[in-house]
């Protein structure tokens, strides 16, 4: 995602940082980045509970109890302190969402969410004998990766309701790779997209982005959203790549009676998916929550000690240094705790405030939670990590030799990212 230097744990480097250069900006596989979990699921300092549910936590003096249920058992932990890291986003998280019951399908069609897709299913669709087609469904970050499995033919079509703005991996690596300070117009010019998108400027923000060669897309038209840039960055050649398929636009999917799944175009015409081909839904997840139950969650939650985990960065890794940070200075009884302020929660009601206007809950879902990202990025970080100038996902900091492939002190490094002087910067 052209963040690769940057996606790590700083006490830990990963091992494909030590045999890639800073200078690639390497991109882990999937099976490397499931390595690299696995191994820090196994620090001997570390219990991990698996099919475990949070149910509640209560303050008992200095410690909290933590209830949990565990394979239907409940049970009780202590716990010094809890971190509520339960996604924010219901758009990108929580269980994989298929437009339609796929266990209903009886025709023989092979249809699979793009979170099961596998190696058979990818030789099946590439076989050179194959009666069927394949189709791809959707045009967020998961159809493009999967093109990037397929070489374009007329057997492959990918139907799409309208196409979405990607950030570009190259601009996001020209950023990193940048070592002097911007004047002060540059660095507050590069949050205007950000902040547009606060406002709920949607299109304008898009569209800066496009111009100013930040962001792309791979054709129109554009998808029918109010908000068409959701995150997520994608590689001029993988870009590219995807504008060689066939494309068709559809306004709709349906399953019928008999267990046949169809793509509805937006003149009535239906495709229906045949007993040979494959329907592959790059259709997202879905969680329980929704973004306005979210923001009540955030606020509702007034105990010292509990810490609510949020996009302070456009990547999860770097986002959880500014919740660590907030963890260990109440751990350590830092007499300038942040979180003591009242500056954060104010702050934190803003954000709220706007996330759950009307106007957005009419223009959808995503509208909301992009409104609530960028109010975060926007407001938040400088309060906790003040060294840090715009996005440190994207600073320069990732690729010295004192940081890159390299093991660090977590306490030393927050303290030195916290401290007012001499800004690492890394504009957004």
């Amino acid at each position: 995602q052209g963040l690769g230097n940057a996606w790590r744990c700083l006490s830990k480097v990963p091992s494909f940082h030590k045999s890639h250069s800073y200078t690639e900006r390497y991109q882990p596989t999937r099976a490397e980045i499931l390595k690299y979990t696995e191994e820090l699921a196994q620090h001997p300092k570390l219990e991990v509970l698996l099919m475990a549910e949070y149910l509640e936590a209560t303050k008992e003096v200095d410690e909290f109890e933590v209830k949990i249920r565990q394979n239907g058992a409940i049970s009780k932990l202590k716990a010094k302190t809890v971190v509520l890291a339960i996604g924010y986003d219901p758009g990108r998280s929580g269980r994989p969402y298929s437009p339609i019951d796929i266990k209903k399908i009886s025709n023989g069609a092979t249809v699979v969410h793009s979170s099961s897709l596998n190696n058979d299913i990818v030789r099946s669709c590439k076989a050179s004998k194959r009666n069927g087609k394949t189709y791809v469904v959707g045009s967020h970050k998961a159809a493009m990766e999967v093109l990037s499995l397929f070489q374009p033919n007329d057997k492959i079509l990918w139907a799409i309701r309208g196409h979405y703005v990607f950030l570009r991996s190259q601009a996001v690596d020209e950023l990193a790779k940048a070592e002097s300070r911007p004047s002060w117009i540059a660095s507050k010019l590069s949050l205007l997209p950000t902040w547009l998108t606060f406002c709920g400027y949607f299109e304008t923000a898009e569209n800066l982005m496009l111009a100013g060669g930040a962001g792309h897309i791979v054709s129109s038209p554009r998808t029918s959203s109010k908000c068409s840039f959701h995150g997520g960055v994608v590689s001029d050649s993988c870009m590219e790549h995807a504008r060689l398929f066939r494309q068709q636009v559809i306004s709709d999917v349906e399953l019928t009676e008999s267990g046949v799944l169809n793509l509805v175009e937006s003149s009535g015409n239906r495709i229906a998916i045949g007993k040979d081909d494959t329907a592959i839904l790059c259709t997202g997840q879905r969680a329980d929550q929704t973004i306005v139950e979210f923001c009540q969650l955030l606020l509702s939650n007034p105990q010292e000690g509990i810490f609510v985990a949020l996009p302070f960065s456009i990547q999860a890794c770097t986002s959880a240094l500014y919740t660590t940070k907030l963890v260990l200075d109440y751990m350590e009884r830092r007499e300038n705790q942040r979180y003591k302020t009242n500056k954060i929660q104010k702050c934190l009601a803003m954000v709220a405030k706007q996330t759950c206007h009307p106007k957005f809950k009419v223009s959808g879902v995503w509208s909301s939670i992009m409104v609530f990202s960028s109010g975060i990025q926007l407001y938040l970080p400088s309060i906790i990590l003040p060294n840090v100038r715009g996005d440190l996902a994207v600073s320069f900091f990732w690729n010295t030799p004192e940081v890159y492939g390299k093991s660090l002190n977590v306490r030393e490094t927050l303290e030195k990212l916290s401290l007012p002087s001499a800004p690492i910067w890394g504009p957004l």
